[in-house]
């Protein structure tokens, strides 16, 4: 579970140094536009309305972080189950990768990616679920991005961070995160 945690911890790290840029910014209004929203001018109160500015990242970062390490602590008992290691032992089998392995059915499923990760697994770090849970969480903290900056264009960033917050918690994810099929 340590390995896990930290291993994902250090990719979420990445992944927000990676798109701070990106966050730092929100949506950019003009004077003009939050003047015709609020009704008011922004240069007599000198401050903006709730949730027209940009996103704070440490919030979106708080966020990330608690919606990750709860999904890590749900998911602490989980491990491989029986199709995995039919598909491991497919990975064996091959003599490496192969565009004919990654085009054949997993579970009768045309699944390039999931065979290429069946693959990646195998090779890095064999049977170790730990990684595999990592790589789960990875995949979380970036769909936990990618939903906040839909939301980003929807809505003000209070609304938007409640909104990310709400998905990033849900228990919904802990089923999907159980195993690595």
């Amino acid at each position: 579970m340590v390995v896990a945690s930290v291993l994902a911890l250090l990719i979420l790290v990445a992944v927000f140094a990676l798109s701070s840029p990106m966050l730092r910014r929100g949506r950019q209004r003009t004077p003009e536009l939050a003047r015709a929203k609020t009704g008011s001018s922004l240069q007599s109160t000198g401050r903006t309305p709730l949730g027209a500015g940009p996103v704070s990242p440490a919030i979106l970062l708080g966020i990330v972080a608690l919606s990750v390490a709860a999904s890590a602590y749900f998911t602490s008992t989980s491990g491989f189950y029986s199709d995995d290691f039919v598909n491991f032992r497919e990975v064996e089998v091959e003599d490496g990768l192969s565009v004919r392995f990654l085009l054949s059915p997993t579970s009768a499923h045309f699944a390039p990616a999931h065979k290429l990760g069946d693959w990646f697994l195998h090779t890095v770090a064999p049977l170790n679920f730990s990684v595999a849970r990592g790589i789960l969480l990875l995949g979380f903290a970036g769909s936990i991005l990618v939903f906040h900056r839909v939301l980003r264009e929807l809505f003000e960033s209070t609304p938007a961070l409640v909104l990310t917050l709400v998905y990033g918690v849900s228990t919904v994810h802990v089923a999907v995160q159980q195993w690595w099929s």
